[in-house]
């Protein structure tokens, strides 16, 4: 028996256990069996999403309409993963909106509900979208924490290679960081890649400039 879920009923003795799930995403059999105003935790546990970071959930029985408990078993986690893909784009829309205002620290929160929701591998978000998301919130870091910027580039570009804009703000963020060589190398890799965008070329242009004086 799990010590912790033993710990969960010994403090909520009237609290049927449904569905526990510690130190990760909840599954779709605990979830089908609740709404999520429904979920509840215990313990120092951060709840973003339907994704448990750490601590203990529990699911009470459906309530009667519950949109799931109507759907069979192999139409469960189709139906999560458009609800995660749902609530992920809702996030990043509303993060585009906090940056369009100048509320970068909004911003980059709805980008980190939306990289979280995003990444669950029932929303079945293809890897280009999540770069775009990274970037993002690469773009909202900028302006007060240059180190996340840069992970946040760095990691969009892993996922698409493709990503111009990962890979421009991936130099301003090294810039800032006054790592003008290796922003410099960033850029001559991302120029071969993309000879047409001038934004590229102007970036790497100032780059070296500085680097000659």
């Amino acid at each position: 028996e799990c010590a912790d879920a033993k710990c969960f009923q010994e403090a909520f003795p009237s609290v049927p256990l449904v569905g526990f799930w510690a130190g990760g995403e909840i599954g779709p059999q605990a979830f089908a069996e609740c709404t999520p105003s429904e979920a509840t935790r215990t313990g120092n546990a951060a709840f973003q999403g339907f994704t448990a970071v750490f601590g203990i959930f529990r699911a009470p029985k459906p309530s009667r309409g519950t949109l799931l408990t109507t759907l069979g078993d192999d139409d469960i986690p189709a139906h999560i993963g458009m609800t995660f893909s749902r609530l992920a784009q809702e996030a990043r829309e509303r993060g585009n909106a906090a940056f369009r205002g100048g509320d970068h620290e909004n911003a980059a929160l709805q980008y980190s509900r939306a990289v979280d929701l995003s990444a669950v591998p029932s929303a079945a978000i293809g890897s280009s979208e999540r770069a775009v998301i990274l970037s993002n919130r690469a773009a909202a870091h900028l302006k007060k924490d240059l180190r996340a910027a840069l992970r946040d580039a760095e990691a969009a570009v892993e996922l698409d290679h493709s990503n111009i804009k990962a890979h421009y703000r991936k130099a301003q963020a090294l810039v800032g960081l006054s790592r003008t060589e290796e922003a410099a190398a960033s850029l001559r890799a991302a120029a071969e890649l993309f000879p047409q965008e001038k934004v590229i070329a102007d970036l790497l242009a100032k780059v070296e400039k500085q680097g000659r004086r």
